[in-house]
């Protein structure tokens, strides 16, 4: 039996090899138009002051939504990792002609900018998208990486999801 321990030893920064994000400083800016729900803009400032807007009316929600959560997603972009690179005739015909079905954009405060359009992943000759993985068009680039769902899926979530519909309700 072989042991494949290239990923153990490897060159000295290797984890951020199939990182999509690669932080160096703090996010200032997430926008997220999801798969289903409201889309939203959250800005942190410099002291870590949350302001949350409703995008789809442009009304200004930061007391409506759960400061946690919110903060929890400004946290998960330095995780996000990719499979593997793919160009774009390796897809499937057909696969991106309906367009993004969530687009996320990201800001640092260092002046940092990541605009993810996620699309479903349809292997060549699939009758139905890959149920874990989806494709990532990063910054308009000419390529598309592959990424699991369990990564995306909190990328493409509405408002709602961060206690917005329970805003007329107590807390």
């Amino acid at each position: 039996m072989r042991l494949f321990l290239e990923k153990v030893f490897y060159e000295s920064d290797h984890y951020r090899k199939h990182l999509i994000v690669d932080l160096l400083s703090e996010i200032s800016v997430v926008k997220v138009d999801p798969l289903d729900g409201t889309s939203f803009m959250a800005v942190q400032d410099e002291e870590g002051e949350l302001v949350v807007t409703d995008q789809d009316s442009g009304e200004e929600v930061t007391g409506s939504v759960s400061e946690q959560k919110v903060r929890m997603l400004f946290s998960y972009f330095n995780a996000i990792r990719y499979e593997k690179a793919l160009a774009k005739d390796s897809i499937a015909a057909g696969t991106l002609k309906d367009g993004p079905i969530a687009v996320v954009e990201v800001e640092s405060s260092d002046g940092g900018f990541w605009k993810f359009e996620v699309y479903p992943y349809m292997r060549h000759g699939a009758v139905h998208p890959d149920l874990f993985k989806g494709l990532v068009k990063m910054n308009d680039g000419p390529g598309y990486l592959l990424v699991n769902y369990y990564y995306l899926d909190l990328l493409m979530r509405g408002l709602e999801q961060y206690g917005y519909a329970e805003a007329s309700e107590p807390r």
